[in-house]
């Protein structure tokens, strides 16, 4: 029987006569083991979260193992800081995480914060007058800018005066605009023969300005001539 690597072998050792042929003796004969026909296990790297395995051989006539392969601890994670954001008035935000920076598995999940209320501030109010317009108090976000409520235009309020005939108003001092509502006429002048004359004219009674100005009229230049008789001079007279 042939000997293998897992098992020995043997054969029958036979000494006969070399005349006769008689069988003078026989012993079974040990064949010993072949050897193994050995073949590499390659070795498996750990990651971070699978074990691996050492380098090993077997056999690959007999499959015995030669080498046993040994475990390797898997290594674990390697922590990783995700930097969160902060939320704002505008925006939300995120916790920070974490994750691995081999394998980039999430160990830790961000989580949102939710937006943050506006840092209110008022815009304060502004007064009409009869110069300026005003403004109704508003609002607005100190942090992003955002205008909250809108300040409306409040219009001018109108000149006061004391009585009708002031032309100053009492409370900003401002001219008055004359509507002219009371005038006056201004006689006109009849022009002569060498002076010109004025038509009639119209001002205002409470301001004074000009409504209807007053036109030249032309010297009338001697209109009604007279012929005065000539004379003939004497001895005695021109």
């Amino acid at each position: 029987m042939d000997s293998t690597c897992s098992a020995e072998g043997s054969y029958e050792s036979v000494v006969y006569c070399s005349v006769c042929s008689t069988e003078i003796s026989r012993k079974t004969e040990t064949v010993a083991k072949k050897a193994h026909t050995e073949v590499i296990d390659a070795a498996v790297a750990p990651n971070c979260t699978d074990a691996g395995l050492t380098e090993g051989k077997h056999c690959s006539v007999c499959s015995e193992i030669i080498v046993a392969q040994e475990p390797v601890a898997a290594l674990g994670h390697t922590e990783e800081t995700v930097p969160g954001k902060a939320a704002t008035c505008q925006a939300t935000g995120l916790t920070d995480g974490k994750k691995c920076s081999v394998c980039n598995a999430q160990l830790v999940e961000q989580e949102l914060i939710p937006v943050v209320p506006h840092d209110e501030r008022i815009l304060s109010a502004v007064d009409a007058t009869c110069k300026t317009e005003g403004k109704t108090e508003g609002k607005y976000c100190y942090e992003c800018g955002v205008t909250l409520v809108e300040q409306a235009v409040i219009p001018k309020l109108p000149h006061t005066y004391d009585n009708d005939s002031d032309l100053v108003c009492n409370k900003c001092g401002t001219e008055r605009e004359c509507l002219h509502a009371e005038t006056v006429t201004v006689p006109g002048e009849s022009a002569t023969c060498t002076k010109p004359g004025l038509t009639e004219g119209t001002n205002c009674k409470i301001c004074g300005d000009v409504v209807v100005a007053q036109q030249v009229v032309p010297a009338t230049n001697h209109p009604n001539k007279v012929k005065i008789p000539a004379k003939e001079a004497t001895c005695t007279e021109a």
